[in-house]
């Protein structure tokens, strides 16, 4: 079975880093938003098994938060972990009040954790 995945961050570096991190995982499918309407279109048309998030999307949006009180309020079967440099706890735990899953601190680690998410997903 296939891993579908959708990763929507503004930072095209980590995007990068993520394709190439990701890219020869065996049966995984991974597609990249680079911003809230390329999460909602994306979201719209495909079914995903888990939407990585960034909080703090600079489209003027809402962000993350918001495309996760998407995902929550569509019903969607997608799991939700969000992403951000802002890892307090604080943060961690609105964002699992919120619905998140897990949450990836984009400080330490990111590409190590990220591929522990995707294993314990898989």
């Amino acid at each position: 079975m296939t891993l579908r995945i959708l990763i929507t961050d503004d930072d095209p570096t980590l995007l990068a880093l993520s394709d190439a991190t990701l890219r020869n995982f065996p049966n995984l499918e991974v597609q990249f938003a680079r911003n809230s309407k390329e999460c909602r279109t994306a979201l719209a048309k495909n079914a995903y098994d888990l939407a990585l998030l960034d909080i703090e999307l600079n489209d003027g949006t809402g962000g993350g938060l918001d495309l996760l009180g998407q995902i929550t309020k569509l019903g969607l079967k997608t799991r939700a972990v969000m992403m951000s440099t802002k890892d307090d706890q604080k943060t961690v735990a609105r964002c699992k009040a919120l619905g998140a899953r897990a949450f990836l601190s984009k400080n330490h680690d990111f590409l190590r954790s990220l591929l522990a998410t995707v294993r314990a997903a898989a």
